[in-house]
Protein backbone atom coordinates (compact mmCIF):
# COMPACT_ATOMS: atom_id res chain seq x y z
CA UNK A 1 0.00 0.00 0.00
CA UNK A 2 2.90 2.36 0.75
CA UNK A 3 4.16 2.02 -2.81
CA UNK A 4 0.69 2.65 -4.27
CA UNK A 5 -0.11 5.74 -2.19
CA UNK A 6 3.34 7.23 -2.87
CA UNK A 7 2.19 7.96 -6.43
CA UNK A 8 -1.05 9.61 -5.40
CA UNK A 9 -1.45 13.35 -5.55
CA UNK A 10 -2.45 15.26 -2.44
CA UNK A 11 -5.90 15.84 -3.94
CA UNK A 12 -6.41 12.09 -4.43
CA UNK A 13 -5.34 11.41 -0.87
CA UNK A 14 -7.63 14.07 0.60
CA UNK A 15 -10.62 12.90 -1.43
CA UNK A 16 -9.97 9.32 -0.31
CA UNK A 17 -9.69 10.28 3.35
CA UNK A 18 -12.79 12.46 3.07
CA UNK A 19 -14.75 9.62 1.43
CA UNK A 20 -13.75 7.17 4.17
CA UNK A 21 -14.83 9.66 6.84
CA UNK A 22 -18.19 10.10 5.10
CA UNK A 23 -18.65 6.32 4.85
CA UNK A 24 -17.86 5.88 8.53
CA UNK A 25 -20.53 8.44 9.43
CA UNK A 26 -22.98 6.84 7.03
CA UNK A 27 -22.50 3.34 8.42
CA UNK A 28 -22.93 4.59 11.97
CA UNK A 29 -26.09 6.44 11.00
CA UNK A 30 -27.70 3.70 8.86
CA UNK A 31 -30.54 1.90 10.61
CA UNK A 32 -31.34 -0.84 8.08
CA UNK A 33 -29.24 -3.45 6.19
CA UNK A 34 -30.54 -2.07 2.88
CA UNK A 35 -28.96 1.30 3.73
CA UNK A 36 -25.62 -0.25 4.61
CA UNK A 37 -25.28 -2.49 1.52
CA UNK A 38 -24.05 0.23 -0.84
CA UNK A 39 -21.90 1.80 1.89
CA UNK A 40 -20.15 -1.53 2.42
CA UNK A 41 -19.45 -1.87 -1.30
CA UNK A 42 -18.08 1.68 -1.52
CA UNK A 43 -15.89 1.12 1.52
CA UNK A 44 -14.42 -2.09 0.11
CA UNK A 45 -13.87 -0.34 -3.22
CA UNK A 46 -11.90 2.53 -1.72
CA UNK A 47 -9.77 0.33 0.52
CA UNK A 48 -8.95 -2.19 -2.24
CA UNK A 49 -7.97 0.58 -4.71
CA UNK A 50 -9.12 -1.30 -7.81
CA UNK A 51 -7.71 -4.70 -6.88
CA UNK A 52 -10.57 -7.24 -7.32
CA UNK A 53 -8.96 -9.82 -5.05
CA UNK A 54 -8.42 -7.29 -2.28
CA UNK A 55 -12.00 -6.10 -2.79
CA UNK A 56 -13.37 -9.60 -2.10
CA UNK A 57 -11.08 -9.98 0.90
CA UNK A 58 -12.13 -6.62 2.36
CA UNK A 59 -15.83 -7.02 1.61
CA UNK A 60 -15.82 -10.46 3.20
CA UNK A 61 -14.91 -8.87 6.54
CA UNK A 62 -16.83 -5.62 6.15
CA UNK A 63 -20.20 -7.32 5.58
CA UNK A 64 -19.92 -9.31 8.84
CA UNK A 65 -21.34 -6.48 10.93
CA UNK A 66 -21.63 -2.66 11.13
CA UNK A 67 -19.00 -2.74 13.87
CA UNK A 68 -16.52 -4.53 11.61
CA UNK A 69 -17.29 -2.11 8.78
CA UNK A 70 -16.66 0.84 11.10
CA UNK A 71 -13.36 -0.72 12.18
CA UNK A 72 -12.28 -0.97 8.54
CA UNK A 73 -13.35 2.61 7.86
CA UNK A 74 -11.59 4.00 10.94
CA UNK A 75 -8.37 2.05 10.51
CA UNK A 76 -8.31 2.72 6.78
CA UNK A 77 -8.74 6.43 7.49
CA UNK A 78 -6.05 6.53 10.16
CA UNK A 79 -3.44 4.78 8.02
CA UNK A 80 -4.08 7.14 5.11
CA UNK A 81 -4.04 10.20 7.35
CA UNK A 82 -0.63 9.15 8.67
CA UNK A 83 0.73 8.76 5.14
CA UNK A 84 -0.72 12.07 3.94
CA UNK A 85 0.39 14.11 6.98
CA UNK A 86 3.77 15.42 5.68
CA UNK A 87 2.39 16.35 2.26
CA UNK A 88 -0.70 17.97 3.76
CA UNK A 89 1.27 20.07 6.23
CA UNK A 90 3.49 21.28 3.37
CA UNK A 91 0.44 22.38 1.36
CA UNK A 92 -2.04 23.14 4.13
CA UNK A 93 -2.09 26.90 3.59
CA UNK A 94 -2.94 26.50 -0.09
CA UNK A 95 -5.68 23.93 0.57
CA UNK A 96 -7.18 26.05 3.35
CA UNK A 97 -7.27 29.16 1.16
CA UNK A 98 -8.97 27.19 -1.61
CA UNK A 99 -11.72 25.95 0.69
CA UNK A 100 -12.22 29.32 2.39
CA UNK A 101 -12.46 31.02 -1.00
CA UNK A 102 -15.19 28.61 -2.09
CA UNK A 103 -17.12 29.14 1.15
CA UNK A 104 -16.93 32.94 0.94
CA UNK A 105 -18.15 32.83 -2.65
CA UNK A 106 -21.29 31.01 -1.47
CA UNK A 107 -21.88 32.82 1.80
CA UNK A 108 -21.58 36.33 0.32
CA UNK A 109 -24.89 35.87 -1.52
CA UNK A 110 -26.83 34.85 1.59
CA UNK A 111 -29.76 37.09 2.52
CA UNK A 112 -29.21 36.71 6.26
CA UNK A 113 -27.11 34.90 8.86
CA UNK A 114 -29.45 31.90 9.00
CA UNK A 115 -29.12 31.39 5.24
CA UNK A 116 -25.36 31.85 5.46
CA UNK A 117 -25.20 29.17 8.15
CA UNK A 118 -27.27 26.83 5.97
CA UNK A 119 -24.83 27.31 3.06
CA UNK A 120 -21.81 26.90 5.32
CA UNK A 121 -23.24 23.70 6.82
CA UNK A 122 -22.66 21.88 3.52
CA UNK A 123 -18.92 22.48 3.84
CA UNK A 124 -18.94 21.30 7.46
CA UNK A 125 -21.01 18.19 6.82
CA UNK A 126 -19.71 15.19 8.74
CA UNK A 127 -17.57 17.21 11.15
CA UNK A 128 -19.95 16.93 14.08
CA UNK A 129 -22.32 14.34 15.48
CA UNK A 130 -25.96 15.33 15.19
CA UNK A 131 -27.97 14.12 18.22
CA UNK A 132 -30.72 11.64 17.37
CA UNK A 133 -34.21 13.04 17.21
CA UNK A 134 -36.28 11.89 20.18
CA UNK A 135 -40.07 11.83 20.50
CA UNK A 136 -40.23 14.86 22.80
CA UNK A 137 -38.37 17.03 20.29
CA UNK A 138 -40.41 15.65 17.37
CA UNK A 139 -43.56 16.64 19.26
CA UNK A 140 -42.15 20.14 19.79
CA UNK A 141 -41.56 20.50 16.04
CA UNK A 142 -45.11 19.32 15.34
CA UNK A 143 -46.57 21.72 17.91
CA UNK A 144 -44.66 24.68 16.48
CA UNK A 145 -45.86 23.77 12.99
CA UNK A 146 -49.46 23.35 14.16
CA UNK A 147 -49.41 26.66 16.04
CA UNK A 148 -48.13 28.48 12.95
CA UNK A 149 -50.83 26.95 10.74
CA UNK A 150 -53.55 27.70 13.29
CA UNK A 151 -52.36 31.27 13.75
CA UNK A 152 -51.85 30.92 17.51
CA UNK A 153 -48.85 31.31 19.79
CA UNK A 154 -48.71 27.79 21.21
CA UNK A 155 -50.08 24.29 20.71
CA UNK A 156 -49.73 21.39 23.13
CA UNK A 157 -51.66 18.55 21.47
CA UNK A 158 -49.82 17.83 18.22
CA UNK A 159 -47.61 14.76 18.09
CA UNK A 160 -44.74 14.44 15.62
CA UNK A 161 -43.41 11.54 13.61
CA UNK A 162 -39.68 11.05 14.12
CA UNK A 163 -39.26 9.93 10.50
CA UNK A 164 -41.12 12.99 9.21
CA UNK A 165 -39.20 15.53 11.28
CA UNK A 166 -35.74 13.94 11.10
CA UNK A 167 -34.65 15.97 8.01
CA UNK A 168 -35.84 19.20 9.66
CA UNK A 169 -34.02 18.28 12.87
CA UNK A 170 -30.76 17.42 11.09
CA UNK A 171 -30.84 20.60 9.00
CA UNK A 172 -31.50 22.72 12.08
CA UNK A 173 -28.67 21.10 14.04
CA UNK A 174 -26.31 21.51 11.07
CA UNK A 175 -27.16 25.21 10.82
CA UNK A 176 -26.64 25.71 14.55
CA UNK A 177 -23.21 24.10 14.30
CA UNK A 178 -22.28 26.14 11.22
CA UNK A 179 -23.35 29.41 12.90
CA UNK A 180 -20.42 28.92 15.31
CA UNK A 181 -18.12 29.60 12.35
CA UNK A 182 -19.76 32.93 11.51
CA UNK A 183 -18.97 36.04 13.52
CA UNK A 184 -20.85 39.30 13.89
CA UNK A 185 -19.59 42.54 12.43
CA UNK A 186 -20.14 45.24 15.06
CA UNK A 187 -20.25 49.01 14.89
CA UNK A 188 -18.51 51.38 17.29
CA UNK A 189 -21.31 50.92 19.79
CA UNK A 190 -20.78 47.19 19.81
CA UNK A 191 -24.04 46.43 18.04
CA UNK A 192 -24.16 43.75 15.34
CA UNK A 193 -24.58 45.23 11.87
CA UNK A 194 -23.72 42.16 9.82
CA UNK A 195 -21.76 38.94 9.81
CA UNK A 196 -18.79 37.32 8.13
CA UNK A 197 -17.00 34.01 7.95
CA UNK A 198 -14.72 33.37 10.91
CA UNK A 199 -11.66 32.48 8.85
CA UNK A 200 -9.52 31.95 11.93
CA UNK A 201 -11.83 29.20 13.19
CA UNK A 202 -12.04 27.56 9.76
CA UNK A 203 -8.25 27.64 9.45
CA UNK A 204 -7.90 26.02 12.87
CA UNK A 205 -10.47 23.40 11.89
CA UNK A 206 -8.43 22.51 8.81
CA UNK A 207 -5.21 22.21 10.78
CA UNK A 208 -5.71 18.43 11.04
CA UNK A 209 -5.55 16.23 7.96
CA UNK A 210 -8.79 14.35 8.61
CA UNK A 211 -11.00 17.40 9.11
CA UNK A 212 -9.21 19.28 6.34
CA UNK A 213 -9.73 16.35 3.97
CA UNK A 214 -13.42 16.14 4.80
CA UNK A 215 -13.96 19.86 4.16
CA UNK A 216 -11.97 19.61 0.95
CA UNK A 217 -14.10 16.64 -0.17
CA UNK A 218 -17.29 18.53 0.71
CA UNK A 219 -16.15 21.54 -1.31
CA UNK A 220 -15.39 19.36 -4.35
CA UNK A 221 -18.74 17.58 -4.04
CA UNK A 222 -20.51 20.94 -3.99
CA UNK A 223 -18.56 22.15 -7.00
CA UNK A 224 -19.62 19.06 -8.96
CA UNK A 225 -23.24 19.54 -7.90
CA UNK A 226 -23.21 23.18 -9.04
CA UNK A 227 -21.70 22.19 -12.37
CA UNK A 228 -24.35 19.48 -12.85
CA UNK A 229 -27.10 22.01 -12.10
CA UNK A 230 -25.64 24.46 -14.64
CA UNK A 231 -25.49 21.75 -17.30
CA UNK A 232 -29.08 20.73 -16.57
CA UNK A 233 -30.22 24.37 -16.89
CA UNK A 234 -28.38 24.72 -20.22
CA UNK A 235 -30.08 21.61 -21.57
CA UNK A 236 -33.45 22.85 -20.39
CA UNK A 237 -32.93 26.17 -22.19
CA UNK A 238 -31.96 24.36 -25.39
CA UNK A 239 -35.10 22.23 -25.18
CA UNK A 240 -37.29 25.34 -24.71
CA UNK A 241 -35.65 27.08 -27.67
CA UNK A 242 -36.09 24.01 -29.85
CA UNK A 243 -39.75 23.84 -28.89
Amino acid sequence: MAEQTQEKSLEQRLLEIGSLSQLNKGINKAKYPSERYQLYQNLAGILSEGDPNLYKTAYGDIRISPEEAVRYALEGTHSRVKEAEPLYQANKEKITKEVISAIKEDVKNAKNKAEAAALLSFYLKGLHDIPDLDQITADEYAQEEAAEKLGVNMNFSARGSIEKYRPLHENLQARLYASEYLKDIKDKKGEAIGYELDEEKITKLMDKVETGALMYKNSKDLAKLKEAIKEAEKKQKKIKKAA
